[in-house]
């Protein structure tokens, strides 16, 4: 029996923590059947806590091609939407998250609402690590798209998008 003071897990939670750490480990087509595995019994279970958090893993495991990360994304901001309560950085990581996928996929305006959500969602006052590196993600995703926008502009053709393993 575990003592008082340790947390009590909830079984999908410590699912989704397994398949972060197999992600972690690059062992990614193992961490993908499990967060399906999570996905399925999550949504059979109307559990829409597990079915937004997993969504959002599914759409962050790599390689996956930018239209399914969009896809799973897009399902995780549906869920959180249906939450009466989502936990503090849910909407800010998953908007980021919607803004790269967009991105990838050359629907710039698409990607700048979500960044602009993305800050929006942000705590107000939060100086944590998180924080910043949210921050600086967002301003280098939006001088990104102005580049873009930039070089389309000037050269008159179609915005050619950044590789998919670049960093934002």
């Amino acid at each position: 029996m575990a003592a008082a003071s340790e947390e009590q897990v909830p079984p999908l939670t410590a699912r989704i923590r397994e398949g972060n750490q197999l992600r972690e480990e690059g062992r990614i087509e193992e961490a993908r059947e499990l967060f399906l595995s999570v996905w399925d019994e999550a949504n059979e279970s109307h559990d829409l806590y597990h079915a937004c958090a997993v969504a959002h893993q599914l759409g962050v495991l790599d390689p996956t091609p930018f239209d399914k990360k969009l896809h799973w994304h897009l399902e995780s901001l549906r869920l959180a939407d249906a939450m009466e309560e989502v936990p503090e950085h849910w909407y800010t990581s998953m908007y980021l998250s919607a803004a790269y996928a967009y991105f990838h996929l050359g629907k710039l305006g698409e990607a700048e609402a979500a960044y602009q959500r993305a800050a929006a969602s942000l705590v107000h006052g939060d100086r944590s690590e998180y924080a910043q590196g949210v921050k600086d993600a967002i301003a280098r995703g939006l001088k990104r798209l102005q580049e873009c926008r930039h070089r389309g502009a000037s050269r008159g053709s179609r915005v050619t998008v950044y590789a998919a393993g670049e960093r934002l």
